[in-house]
């Protein structure tokens, strides 16, 4: 890359992992702000703050992959009553509100 733009590339890596890094801690902290229980306030917010909420919100030593976090917010937004996630959970909705608890034995 340097060779094609003829120059180093290296300061403008560096100034667009700054810019990455502060975006990235507005959006945890509006995201942070955010209840992922209340289905109506999580399927309003714009998607990347209701990602970001679901993710932290399911948290853990692994964050939840991309698939899990799109079913609960298809769970959020009425789509499905519930949804299997990681570790034997279950995200469910009752009147408006998200609950993580046991997933159901068959």
């Amino acid at each position: 890359m340097a060779q094609l733009s003829q120059r180093d590339i290296a300061p403008v890596l560096a100034r667009q992992a700054t810019l990455a890094r502060d975006d990235d801690e507005l959006l945890n902290t509006l995201a942070a702000a955010l209840d992922p229980t209340d289905a109506r306030a999580l399927a309003a917010a714009p998607v990347a703050l209701a990602r970001r909420a679901v993710r932290q919100w399911l948290g853990g030593t692994h964050p939840p992959d991309a698939a899990t976090v799109e079913r609960v917010l298809q769970v959020a937004r009425g789509h499905s009553v519930a949804t299997e996630v990681t570790g034997g959970q279950r995200v469910s909705r009752h009147q408006q509100r998200l609950s993580l608890g046991p997933a159901e034995q068959a």
